[in-house]
């Protein structure tokens, strides 16, 4: 390989480098404006707030895997509970529950997906991987420009392919969006699919529901 294509192939790695680098800034940027900002609203018809309130322990019961209680309470006229949502390995959301009356003879219940504290740590990750992309690109490059120019003859300078190394850096921020965005989209689900339970377990035209203990955080 003569020495400018050895550094030709020097810049090219760097430009992937960078273009990795931009991508996963932007992806971080635009996913990390969570679609929790958006609360989701149903309106269960023919159901008093109370029976609806009272069937929020029962429901967080069914959930699969099961909810638990973290703010709020789920006592009788209890306007809201916290429950946190397992949504994967070692990731988990919370999911904030609030029942009011409707204007149509019914309930209104939002659900809204909040940040937990067990998946900023993907986050966190990612942004570690913006800071080393830069650094091991960067000196990698620096490293065999050098090695490169002091090479005595073509074939010293294959040792220009060390560059391919850098990919070691570039893959994984992928992989720890992607699981953030999968935990975020599995939350919403999960959300919705409370809501539902609840629609299925309060029955049509109840005022109240079968009692459960009171819990409260």
């Amino acid at each position: 390989m003569t020495e400018a294509n050895a550094k030709l192939f020097i810049l090219a790695a760097l430009g992937v480098a960078v273009v990795v680098w931009v991508a996963v800034l932007a992806l971080l940027v635009w996913w990390r404006k969570p679609r929790a900002t958006a609360p989701m609203e149903q309106v269960l018809p023919k159901r008093s707030p109370l029976a609806v309130r009272n069937a929020l322990g029962r429901a967080a019961a069914l959930m699969q895997p099961p909810w638990d209680l973290i703010g709020g309470d789920t006592a009788q006229g209890a306007s809201h509970a916290v429950f946190e949502a397992p949504t994967m390995a070692r990731a988990s959301a919370r999911v904030r529950i609030d029942v009011a009356t409707s204007a149509e003879n019914g309930t209104v219940v939002t659900a809204k997906v909040e940040p937990s504290d067990a998946t900023p740590w993907l986050l966190w990750t990612t942004a570690l991987f913006l800071v080393l992309i830069p650094i091991v690109a960067g000196g990698l490059a620096a490293w065999t420009w050098g090695r490169v120019q002091a090479a005595p003859n073509d074939a010293a300078r294959l040792q220009v392919m060390q560059m391919m190394q850098v990919v070691h850096v570039l893959w994984p921020p992928f992989l720890f969006l992607g699981l953030w965005r999968a935990a975020s989209g599995v939350a919403h689900k999960q959300a919705r699919r409370f809501v539902t339970t609840l629609d299925l377990i309060v029955p049509v035209g109840s005022n109240d529901a079968p009692s459960e203990p009171a819990k409260t955080f």
